[in-house]
């Protein structure tokens, strides 16, 4: 069975640059001992985080896989935006450039939703979720 994170608290991120790595660790608190779930995006090439609610926190809905149409027509707004800056990436010079990028790379979309609080994107070759140490 696979493991959720729906309503899931988020307690901490880190984001490793050198490693291309970023991991959530999440706490489910309606079981008793609560549940701890590590959450690991790995081979990260860019991501984008907006609303983190530090005095309210976070609660995950869901982190799902999407197209890579289907992240540029939702992000062509910042992406267009990030291009004068070299953000997300050199490679971000079109929107064609970006889904070729995606695509030569072996990149996986994943959007993060929340019920409250940090939502957002991660492009990386590979995500998990498992239990996290100590639970």
């Amino acid at each position: 069975m696979t493991r959720s994170i729906h309503d899931n608290r988020l307690v901490r991120y880190t984001v490793d640059r050198a490693g291309r790595s970023i991991v959530f660790e999440t706490e489910f608190p309606h079981s008793s001992p609560p549940e701890l779930t590590r959450v690991e995006f790995n081979g990260v090439s860019a991501y984008h985080f907006e609303n983190d609610t530090l005095e309210l926190g976070t609660i995950l809905f869901s982190i799902d896989e999407i197209t890579a149409d289907d992240f540029i027509a939702e992000n062509s707004a910042v992406l267009l935006d990030g291009r004068p800056y070299g953000w997300p990436g050199v490679w971000n010079t079109s929107d064609a450039a970006v889904k070729l990028h995606l695509e030569s790379s072996g990149l996986r979309a994943f959007g993060i939703s929340s019920s409250l609080g940090l939502t957002g994107w991660v492009l990386a070759s590979s995500f998990s979720i498992s239990p996290a140490e100590g639970a």
